[in-house]
């Protein structure tokens, strides 16, 4: 274990391995970096978020997810002063209130609605503060409303519509199938990025949207240096959030391009309390 803890302190660079003592500020995905597989927050990981709180940090969620989607698990892991939702479009307050928001403007989601109908995919549409919309529904919006445990809003037109304004958008479907869709859209929609959240969903955001930007942007609202944050995550969506942190880190079980960019990789996994093990060693020395 010690060669380990080593090796890893070598591989911070100092300013790193200072402000790592000094953590005001933590951002943690939720979809397979707290939660478990199924979906669950468990007792180690929640022990360790209270005793951070205690500790003065403040805990942030930040989850592709929109707000009503995070809430069953806000529930259980308690909620401080703000979230970062819809991969980084919107943070909202302790009251829900909208405090920073960039949504895709009706006209580009029309167009990109209009592209991914052509294509054949099933996609979902995130007005602020809203319940999701679907067009028609099928076994992916049955699996993301169990998922989310949450119920989205049957819109027969969504492809059509000029009206739509949209924290993001999210395509669900076969990983192998998405992946040339990813490079389509990219190639279609510069600027705008195009990430995967999990192998089955990839989300279209509003250009300059990120989790790192929005970790920025919470960080000033919050007279906090961004050296004093960790964020930790498992997927391609949350890498803006882990180069943007003081400190990147995550579980086990990241997508590899997290891995590469992260400054600390747990030896345990999202089912094996990788944020209490996380937290553990960088925040509460036990």
């Amino acid at each position: 274990m010690y060669s380990v803890i080593y090796f890893i302190c070598e591989k911070l660079p100092k300013s790193k391995e200072i402000n790592m003592k000094k953590i005001k500020l933590i951002a943690i995905d939720l979809d397979e970096t707290l939660l478990t597989t199924d979906k669950r927050v468990q007792e180690d990981d929640l022990d360790a978020l209270n005793k951070a709180r205690e500790k003065g940090v403040v805990i942030v969620f930040s989850s592709g997810r929109h707000l009503d989607g995070m809430k069953p698990i806000l529930g259980v892991a308690g909620k401080d002063a703000y979230c970062i939702s819809s991969a980084g479009a919107v943070i909202t307050d302790s009251s829900d209130k909208v405090v920073f928001s960039s949504c895709i403007a009706p006209e580009k989601v029309h167009s990109i609605l209009g592209f991914i109908k052509e294509k054949g995919f099933y996609a979902q549409g995130y007005p602020p503060a809203q319940k999701f919309l679907y067009a028609e529904r099928c076994d992916w919006t049955d699996i993301y409303e169990e998922k989310c445990k949450c119920t989205g809003i049957c819109r027969p037109d969504m492809f059509e519509a000029e009206d739509i304004e949209s924290s993001k958008i999210l395509i669900l479907g076969d990983p192998e199938a998405l992946k040339p869709l990813q490079k389509e859209l990219r190639d279609m929609y510069p600027g705008h990025p195009v990430v995967f959240s999990q192998p089955t969903h990839l989300e279209i955001l509003q250009k300059g949207v990120s989790k790192g930007d929005s970790l920025e942007i919470l960080c000033d609202m919050l007279g906090i240096d961004i050296s004093e944050t960790m964020g930790i995550g498992d997927s391609e969506v949350d890498l803006p959030l882990i180069e943007t942190a003081g400190i990147g880190a995550c579980p086990a079980n990241s997508m590899e391009i997290i891995k590469k960019n992260s400054d600390y990789i747990s030896p345990l996994t999202n089912n094996e309390c990788a944020v209490a093990e996380i937290l553990n060693r960088f925040v509460l020395g036990e």
